[in-house]
């Protein structure tokens, strides 16, 4: 095995051992990471909202009541909590398959800026109609 190969496996492991540290939040709370408790480290919004700013679907529904399993769309939302703008999001959906019992699953993904420019990014599978009902 030649050096730059031992180099490359070497620089895998240990960017995977940062990001699984750095990025990854804590499973529960421990008393030796006070960051967590600290309310400054916080972003508590009981009064969130949405304001649509671009929606762009291959679907014509703009209500999505009839989807197909070629859909595909794009998002951009500013977030609100109560009256003040607290971010932007930027989201990505494409269904997937149809389920034996009717439900749509797709799979979607945001990007969410918040204004002090913490970025959150989030995605995974979701149930179409319980979405489409704003759950």
């Amino acid at each position: 095995m030649s050096i730059l190969s031992i180099a490359k496996r070497l620089l895998g492991a240990v960017s995977s051992l940062a990001i699984s540290r750095l990025a990854v939040p804590p499973f529960a709370p421990a008393a030796e990471d006070p960051a967590v408790a600290d309310q400054a480290n916080s972003l508590l919004g009981l009064n969130l909202s949405e304001r649509v700013l671009k929606y762009d679907s291959n679907n014509e529904d703009p209500e999505g009541l009839n989807p197909t399993v070629e859909d595909a769309a794009t998002v951009e939302y500013e977030l609100f909590d109560g009256d003040v703008k607290v971010g932007q999001m930027k989201g990505v959906g494409r269904m997937l398959y149809k389920r034996d019992h009717g439900a749509f699953v797709a799979y979607f993904s945001e990007v969410i800026t918040l204004t002090d420019g913490t970025v959150i990014r989030i995605g995974g599978l979701v149930d179409d109609s319980r979405l489409t009902a704003g759950e």
